[in-house]
């Protein structure tokens, strides 16, 4: 998962959300307190380019990248039509709203579903109202004062960082900071760590490590590299493992963990008499670039 500084006045996604018959639909929704939302409007081009735009085409939970490989789901952080364990009405009054949209691929959003634990178990169920005891819509937003007594147990990209609350180990996994309850919810409820995950995460630690040791091969092999040479093929190394923190990149948070924890996932897979020798070499890579 990464941050995602979203614009929540967007004019191109709102303009869509909130057409002629947007009050018709979020209006009747609240007369029968059950979402009655057409996936048409939600779920329309635009908003789904938006938003594509925004995550760069990959999942909010598991930062996998989702087209061409599957069509992307416009997902409710907030569920609009049930909340598992409290009712079967959702937050009714947010199927279109902007703020309330993240994108997901399917696997996390068919797992994701309509979980929406909170810290005190104190969901908000009813809609906002005005001073006059009317439906008010300007109170939507998620960002307003409405929501705020809620605690969320789920991660959202667009208020979280998640970058503070967990990382990934050596084997892989997302593994929460400091045993961190929110994370950890996070993590377990849309099963961060699927084997499907590990294995695609794992894989490109792998990847380094193998290139790493086709390096020792050839430095120390029968027509060994130069000096010169050594270093370069090992900086093309280093910078695979420096773009992947970059925001286009699948599993960011590995990135970083690369990086911040080089020794534990890439050092300790490797001879340790070469050790010393690497690990200085990304040192200064990660000086001068």
């Amino acid at each position: 998962m990464r941050f995602i500084e979203k614009d929540f006045n967007n004019t191109n996604a709102r303009n869509q959300l909130e057409s002629l018959s947007y009050f018709c639909d979020v209006d009747n929704s609240v007369i029968a307190k059950k979402g009655n939302y057409s996936s048409s409007r939600y779920g329309h081009n635009i908003v789904r380019k938006e938003l594509e735009y925004l995550y760069l085409g990959k999942c909010c939970y598991c930062e996998t990248k989702i087209n061409p490989v599957s069509t992307a789901h416009v997902e409710h952080f907030r569920p609009k039509s049930k909340i598992t364990g409290v009712n079967k009405n959702g937050y009714y009054w947010l199927g279109y709203e902007w703020s309330n949209l993240l994108l997901a691929c399917p696997s996390c959003n068919g797992i994701k579903s309509t979980k929406f634990p909170l810290l005190r178990n104190n969901h908000i169920v009813d809609h906002p109202v005005d001073y006059n005891g009317n439906f008010d819509h300007l109170k939507l937003r998620n960002d307003q004062n409405y929501l705020n007594a809620e605690r969320p147990l789920l991660i959202n990209p667009e208020y979280w960082k998640p970058e503070g609350l967990m990382y990934i180990d050596n084997l892989g996994k997302l593994v929460p900071i400091k045993n961190n309850r929110i994370a950890k919810t996070t993590i377990d409820e849309i099963e961060l760590n699927r084997d499907a995950l590990i294995i695609a995460r794992q894989g490109k630690i792998d990847n380094i490590i193998t290139r790493i040791r086709e390096q020792l091969v050839a430095r120390h092999g029968e027509y060994p590299l130069d000096d010169d040479q050594y270093k370069y093929q090992l900086n093309l190394i280093f910078k695979i493992i420096a773009s992947r923190i970059n925001p286009n990149s699948e599993y960011t948070l590995l990135g970083r963990a690369m990086i911040e924890r080089f020794d534990e996932l890439i050092l300790e897979e490797i001879e340790p008499e070469f050790r010393d020798e690497i690990r200085n070499y990304f040192r200064e890579y990660l000086i001068n670039i």
